[in-house]
């Protein structure tokens, strides 16, 4: 099970929550102000090395679009995004997380093509250099939105995957805001390399603790299970204690379903 770090306290504190919590992956978040102004992995990277923990990182969404088409701004999120692949060799993740972008509800519908292209030529640039540095690269799926995802349904997701040649972090939480969460379990189940789990009541992207929304978590539980998925299933809780209570929660779930998730 892993901790996705969102909250802003000391990176010991951090990781010493997620220690005796007992979670097995630790995801850091580009995002963070304290990497985003200062990407240099190195100090990060030394306090790594007093713990056990399989590390992820996701990549930069907040201003960054790879799919637009304003050429300014879709060079500066390449640049950002591949700095973050930088960031995760820098402190050895195994794996990275990137959104992939949307056309904007002010552009006609028209524009969809082009936007895809500059998507996938973005992402590939930054899938070159994840394998590079031995780096899987996962592309997440899209909450509910006014603008055109080109990733919040299971065949949209898909068709950047399969067009990257890249696995997928399936996001449930935003799932549930879209669609049947087990639905996209099961369609894209021979995709799927890491799980995000946080809950919501179906219209907004909240991440609230587990039980807290309306997402069927045992129903999810059950349906990884069947799959046999044994990747990282990270908690998305912007809250310490929600985070708690989650962890707790699906540590339940799982030994009663027999589920294997690290």
């Amino acid at each position: 099970m892993g901790f996705h770090v969102t909250f802003a306290m000391p990176w010991t504190r951090l990781l010493d929550m997620a220690s005796r919590a007992g979670v097995s992956v630790v995801e850091f978040k580009f995002d963070d102000i304290r990497i985003l102004t200062r990407p240099a992995p190195l100090g990060l990277r030394r306090i790594l090395e007093g713990y056990n923990f399989e590390i992820g990182v996701h990549a930069p969404y907040i201003d960054i679009n790879p799919a637009s088409l304003n050429p300014l701004m879709r060079m500066a999120s390449q640049r950002s995004l591949m700095a973050s692949v930088r960031f995760a060799a820098g402190i050895g993740a195994r794996y990275i997380v990137c959104h992939v972008g949307r056309l904007s509800r002010d552009y006609p519908l028209g524009l969809r093509a082009r936007a895809f292209t500059n998507l996938v030529r973005t992402l590939g640039a930054v899938a070159r250099e994840a394998s590079r540095f031995g780096i899987e690269l996962t592309v997440e799926n899209d909450h509910k939105t006014d603008d055109y995802s080109f990733s919040a349904t299971p065949d949209a997701l898909r068709r950047v995957a399969e067009r990257l040649g890249c696995k997928v972090t399936l996001d449930l939480g935003h799932a549930n805001t879209v669609g049947n969460p087990v639905e996209y379990i099961d369609q894209l189940k021979d995709l799927i390399s890491v799980v995000h789990i946080h809950d919501n009541r179906g219209a907004l992207d909240e991440h609230l603790p587990l039980g807290r929304g309306t997402l069927d978590v045992r129903g999810c539980i059950r349906a990884l299970n069947r799959i046999n998925f044994n990747g990282p299933l990270v908690v998305e809780v912007h809250s310490i204690p929600g985070t708690m209570a989650s962890i707790r929660m699906l540590n339940r779930l799982l030994s009663r379903a027999g589920a294997t998730p690290r």
